[in-house]
């Protein structure tokens, strides 16, 4: 028992364990590129482990790198496109493809349009934008493949493990030296183009940056000095109305409307609201068609009159004289004698903000900038047309500014469309937005791009080529060196012929050894039979080695089914010859499915091997047998034991599993319980395990149904009889 080793291997699982630890950590920290768009390079882990390991393996450690992925970016299909990555490099490289080509074929053939397929269901509005992400996912592909593989490669042979289960490259060196080509070209362009264009975009955003903080500014300066003159106007109006007879009001407010139309309207309210003049002045025929009008309500007449100052209001829609959109600025008239006292009027100008937008739109040089102006409550006071914002709209503005490496752009969201941006505040506490659709930018990062994709795939050729070549020229000596060890013979001296003049000195020297080595070959003849012998009888032990395994169960370390099955027979006679009573235990571990989805199969695999430890511990006699019936069953076989020993046993066993405290893999301590179901007999009762094991398991039926951890012990002798057979 003790020389049974188990035949579960736990190193791959530690390894697939380990990168996939290695790569959620460099997945948690992912390279911020575009807007939605990051670089991964944690997946390199899931690379290295389907170079080395089965598919499963390559899975589990897809599953533990891309996590982080799936919190990051807010959905699974990461998982999809990762996990098919991961499934056909295994799978390929188990045919014996190279893992860089098993990508370049996945990513063209499946992720990419995988990819592109996915954002086209999940985006009703598909544009170049995500489609160029589509292509970055095949690009960010080969670098972290290209980056794994060469990591490999510049290992060596420490990267082969002894216990690998994928199979070992066999390739020509004209292959070797091809693929090496290729991947060291291909990684080397990847970075170069990535500095490069990482270089260009920041650069171009920079311009960008510029291009909207002018235009910002041009705009502010713009609607500023419009809303300074204006707010001038109306504070030299109320001077003016001051020492002017209230009877040239009316000339001098047409005069001002006139050469200022900013002013959709002009009015001046007297002391008690009432509207006295207005400009144009055919809106007095409303007023007078109405009696009176008043605007007393107004805060761009109650403002004016309690603080005897310049007002600007809010923006809002007019009622009385139009439905524009329009600010009201006033200021108090005060008394001609100029002597401190409540104003006799207020003079208000209704500013037309369509003007304002107008202007400010025709000052305006960039073809694809949008202008937003609110208020200091962010209510729209004017957009672009194409922005679709309606006037006093609330202005829903997300700011995703990134502040990645490079990131130079101030980026927002507004409805379903990216934006780069800059802002300015007015003096009024307005502010004024300058926008550029993120899509113009990104049609010159597409571009750019598309053409590192050609340039890459042309390079993968010219080197393959080019790899080809100079192949060609080494390994051709070495298929003439190939050639002639084929023609000898092992019983016949062969004259090797002479190589190439262009041969290299080390495989001249090759050859030369070749030859030295092959006239000793007759030498060794004896010795490899001998080794061929010894290496049989080796087999023949490992044989023998591999039959005492099958006894044994894998996980717990205790014997199995068959074991128990042939033993049994063994154990019954013994008992029989002595006429020796025995038993034969059934235990079952209780709530185990119950176990497994609390707390996971590994913390139910747990379980099973701490309680067939305890099992051994109780049941430690050569003569016993514990045994793994099946899934979470155990079977006893207890000979030349008495009916109280066996009790005693069973029930300290039972104590001793439930006061046992394990641990599941998110930390939280759990107990199990065990229920037991035993028969006791004298060796003769029965001569078949099946029916020691049927009685055994009707106890057993019986402690599950009185409510599980304990013992049921059926006896099979009298009471009377027993105390004979103790006498």
């Amino acid at each position: 028992m003790s020389e049974t080793k188990a035949n579960f291997d736990f190193r791959p699982l530690m390894f697939a364990l380990i990168l996939g630890g290695i790569g959620a950590l460099l997945n948690s920290f992912t390279y911020p590129f575009l807007p939605e768009v990051d670089l991964v390079f944690g997946n390199a882990a899931f690379v290295m482990v389907a170079m080395r390991l089965l598919p499963k393996y390559t899975l589990l450690t897809m599953f533990i790198a891309v996590t982080p992925l799936y919190f990051a970016w807010g959905h699974p299909f990461g998982y999809l496109t990762f996990g098919l990555e991961a499934y056909v490099l295994a799978q390929l490289r188990s045919r014996g493809w190279y893992v860089f080509f098993a990508d370049l074929a996945y990513w063209l053939c499946l992720g990419m349009p995988l990819t592109i397929a996915i954002i086209w269901w999940r985006e009703a509005d598909f544009s170049l934008y995500y489609l160029f992400i589509g292509f970055k996912q095949g690009f960010n592909g080969l670098l972290y493949t290209s980056f794994a593989a060469v990591l490999i490669f510049m290992l060596d042979r420490r990267s082969y493990l002894s216990w690998q289960q994928q199979p070992t490259l066999k390739r020509t060196v004209k292959a070797q030296l091809t693929y090496a080509f290729v991947l060291i070209t291909c990684l080397s362009l990847i970075i170069v183009s990535l500095t490069i264009s990482r270089s260009l975009i920041v650069n171009s955003q920079d311009y960008v940056s510029k291009s909207l903080q002018d235009n910002a500014n041009k705009s502010a300066t713009l609607m500023q000095a419009h809303l300074n003159e204006h707010q001038t106007l109306i504070t030299m109006m109320a001077s003016w109305l001051s020492a002017t007879p209230q009877e040239q009001w009316q000339e001098l407010l047409n005069t001002s409307q006139a050469l200022h139309s900013g002013f959709i309207t002009m009015l001046i309210a007297g002391a008690d609201g009432n509207i006295s003049q207005a400009s144009p002045e055919r809106l007095l025929a409303v007023v007078n068609q109405n009696g009176k009008f008043s605007v007393s309500h107004r805060d761009y007449f109650q403002k004016p009159m309690a603080g005897q100052d310049l007002y600007t209001s809010d923006v809002f829609q007019g009622q009385g004289f139009g439905m524009d959109m329009i600010i009201a600025i006033s200021a108090p008239v005060l008394p001609m004698n100029g002597t401190p006292q409540q104003p006799v009027a207020v003079v208000e100008g209704s500013l037309d903000l369509n003007i304002l937008s107008q202007m400010s739109m025709a000052k305006l040089g960039e073809q694809h900038t949008r202008l937003v102006l609110v208020d200091q409550n962010n209510k729209v006071i004017f957009a672009s047309d194409e922005l679709a914002l309606k006037p006093l709209d609330d202005f829903v503005f997300q700011d995703t500014s990134s502040s990645a490496a490079g990131q130079r752009l101030m980026l927002a969201s507004a409805g379903d469309k990216s934006f780069a941006y800059h802002s300015i505040e007015l003096e009024n506490q307005w502010r004024i937005y300058a926008l550029l659709d993120y899509q113009y930018i990104l049609k010159q990062i597409e571009n750019e791009y598309l053409l590192i994709f050609i340039i890459l795939f042309g390079s993968l050729l010219m080197t393959t080529a080019l790899a080809n070549q100079i192949s060609r020229r080494l390994t051709r000596p070495l298929n003439f060196i190939n050639k002639q060890i084929g023609y000898h013979d092992h019983q016949i001296k062969h004259e090797f012929k002479p190589l190439y003049e262009e041969t290299g000195v080390e495989i001249e020297q090759l050859y030369d050894e070749i030859k030295r080595s092959r006239t000793a070959l007759f030498d060794y003849q004896e010795q490899l039979e001998d080794k061929v012998a010894e290496r049989t009888q080796a087999l023949n032990k490992a044989n023998q080695r591999l039959q005492a395994l099958a006894l044994v169960d894998g996980l717990t370390q205790v014997f199995n089914r068959r074991y128990l099955t042939e033993q049994f027979i063994v154990v019954r006679k013994a008992c029989q010859r002595s006429e020796a009573t025995m038993a034969v235990v059934m235990l079952d571990l209780d709530y185990f499915k119950k176990l497994n989805d609390s707390h996971g199969h590994q913390a139910g695999d747990d379980c099973l091997v701490a309680t067939a430890k305890l099992m051994k511990q109780a049941f430690d006699r050569d003569t016993d047998i514990v045994a793994r019936y099946g899934g979470e069953e155990f079977v006893i076989v207890a000979a030349e034991i008495d009916l109280d020993n066996l009790q005693q046993k069973l029930e300290q066993l039972r104590q001793t599993i439930a006061e046992q405290v394990f641990v599941n893999p998110h930390l939280q301590p759990f107990q199990v319980t065990v229920s037991m179901g035993a028969v006791f007999g004298r060796a003769d009762s029965f001569s078949e395990l099946d029916s020691w094991l049927k009685g055994a398991d009707q106890c057993l039926y019986q402690a599950k149904g009185a409510g599980r951890n304990q013992v049921v012990l059926e006896s099979w002798i009298k009471k009377d009889e027993l105390k004979a057979t103790n006498s």
